[in-house]
């Protein structure tokens, strides 16, 4: 009877360290995606900014433009 609840006991703290192992893979996983969605969300933002910034070049080039021109 020892050697059965041994065995018991052993298979249950496999199961729980198996259990563990893919909640800690998937934790990963979430970080992951997560850190990804990050990383898209600041190459957008990037991007935003570096249109606005040659809109913006473009505007002072006519403002010089007419400033000359007086």
């Amino acid at each position: 009877m020892g050697k059965l609840l041994e065995e018991w006991g052993e298979k249950k703290i496999q199961t729980g360290m198996r259990e563990d192992r893919v909640l800690f893979e998937e934790e990963q996983l979430k970080h992951r995606r997560n850190d990804e969605t990050v990383e898209q969300r600041a190459e957008c933002i990037l991007r935003e900014m570096e249109n606005s910034y040659q809109r913006l070049e473009k505007i002072l080039k006519v403002f010089n433009r007419i400033n000359r021109s007086r």
